[in-house]
């Protein structure tokens, strides 16, 4: 199910209940605003250095975009409140903890079940995760349950006439249930399967290209929004100095 109708740009600061983060430069802001009868997570690149605003960031927010809508009404996946503008997007906000903030024997056992079938929905729809190994982006809400959030850098199989995005979808696909193993080793040792021990101790194959390919795609867009704000910073250095 997706809102029918989400807030404007304009409308944000007068609806904003709660600033979770100010973005870095190659990362947007996020805060918690009060749409009618629910809350939403915003995500927005507004205010990040121009390079980065128009280049990675219209990117981003175009494919988490799209990711939100190819798995719309799957369990464990937030509603998609819709695109704010071109920098902005909105999804539901979801009372709980990252995975991360949990201690060991935490997790349940029908949590990682749950946490599976979640996933195998997303592949269903033809999407991976791309960073599950990140437990920040495996949140625990407070019945328990998992969901996943954050899908900037998720992407879909691919037609066939791009044989390295469908490459990189088959890695990543084995890749997303090594989040969950990787979880498991972390908060609930026992419960993890002697092939779960050996894909992490041995890595998947062709994994390190793999991984740095996305790597380095951050590394750039890294690089590109911090060259942008050097020359901001000069410029303005150059107005003082005059």
């Amino acid at each position: 199910m997706v809102a029918a109708a989400p807030l404007t740009r304009a409308e944000l600061g007068s609806h904003t209940i709660e600033r979770l983060r100010d973005g870095r430069y190659w990362q947007p802001d996020l805060f918690v605003v009060q749409w009618r009868d629910r809350r939403y997570i915003v995500k927005d690149y507004r205010a990040r250095p121009p390079l980065f605003r128009w280049g990675a960031g219209l990117f981003s927010i175009s494919r988490e975009a799209k990711n939100y809508r190819r798995l719309a009404g799957l369990p464990g996946i937030p509603m998609f409140g819709g695109r704010i503008d071109r920098y902005a997007l909105a999804v539901e906000f979801i009372p709980g903890r990252n995975a991360d903030r949990f201690a060991t024997g935490e997790l349940s056992a029908g949590f990682f079940e749950e946490l599976r079938a979640i996933i195998q929905g997303v592949h269903d729809r033809g999407v991976v995760l791309g960073d599950l190994r990140n437990s920040k982006n495996i949140m625990v809400t407070e019945q328990g349950r998992p969901v996943l959030i954050d899908f900037s850098t998720g992407f879909s199989r691919g037609g066939w006439w791009n044989p390295l995005q469908r490459w990189l979808y088959r890695i990543f696909e084995r890749d997303d249930f090594l989040g969950v193993a990787k979880l498991k080793r972390r908060y609930a040792p026992e419960l993890m399967t002697d092939e779960e021990r050996r894909e992490l101790d041995e890595g998947l194959p062709f994994e390190r290209p793999a991984h740095a390919l996305r790597d380095a795609f951050k590394h750039l867009v890294k690089r590109l929004a911090g060259a942008g704000t050097t020359r901001k910073r000069g410029v303005k250095d150059q107005k003082r100095s005059g």
